[in-house]
């Protein structure tokens, strides 16, 4: 990144530094936490090359997917800055002016042989995508565009030499899709709620459902569920029980 080395000094960058981890050889993150701390970091040696280095002047930038994962003391020494992941519409234009072109280039092939139209595009990023950014998005266009290139290297019918995508062609280059939006219902039904999620790789609806049966009466949930949102459930079931009678309930 371009700065102002008098007021910053020299910038380093430490990418994905939530897949840091330990073992036998040692313990990455222990170093970082003098690497990282301003008031010790200009007297830090290095122990393989035992030279000892001045990094007071030096701003590290580090990148993770999801800080949680970051031990609590190194995080401590940062100052996080959150981004969002990209939305569709991003996405779509990503892939439109800057992905598509590349591809149809390491490919070999010309913006005639590979036409894909938006809601193609739109088609690809919702049923074979999951993710905050595009780098699945890439990898899907890659397959296509090698697929594309194979048939027309060798094709079954000499008269064709282009490719416009179409839902038969997508079936048939990805097979089916890989995630489904979720259908959220026209109207309420009784022990369906809506929720939200968040993940490290974006948002999502979600449909909670719950099912009275007969019982000792404990709260039983299903699913790979968090801490938060079993609390969640927790404090709906004790919401209901103190506003049984409200409810017109029998005693839970």
């Amino acid at each position: 990144p371009k700065v102002n080395r008098k007021i910053f000094g020299d910038v380093k960058g430490l990418d994905e530094i939530d897949k840091i981890s330990s073992d036998y050889k040692g313990d990455p993150a222990s170093a970082l936490l003098e690497v990282l701390d301003s008031e010790q970091n200009y007297h830090f040696t290095d122990n393989f090359l035992e030279v000892p280095f001045d990094l007071s002047n030096v701003v590290f930038i580090t990148t993770a997917n999801n800080y949680d994962e970051i031990p609590y003391p190194l995080l401590d020494r940062m100052e996080i800055i959150s981004l969002s992941g990209y939305v569709m519409e991003e996405k779509l234009e990503i892939a439109k002016r800057h992905l598509l072109p590349k591809v149809r280039s390491e490919h070999g092939l010309s913006e005639q042989e590979l036409i894909i139209e938006d809601d193609f595009i739109k088609k690809i990023i919702t049923g074979y995508t999951h993710e905050a950014g595009v780098r699945q998005l890439d990898r899907v266009l890659c397959k296509i565009a090698r697929k594309v290139a194979v048939q027309l290297e060798n094709p079954k019918d000499e008269n064709v030499n282009e490719f416009v995508l179409t839902d038969k062609l997508i079936l048939k280059f990805l097979g089916s899709p890989k995630s489904y939006d979720t259908l959220l219902p026209a109207e309420p039904n009784v022990g369906t709620g809506i929720g939200l999620a968040w993940t490290s790789t974006g948002g999502d609806v979600l449909l909670i459902q719950a099912v009275k049966m007969s019982g000792s009466g404990k709260l039983e949930l299903t699913g790979n569920l968090g801490d938060i949102f079993k609390e969640s459930a927790e404090n709906a079931l004790s919401h209901i029980k103190s506003r049984a009678k409200h409810y017109g309930l029998d005693k839970l």
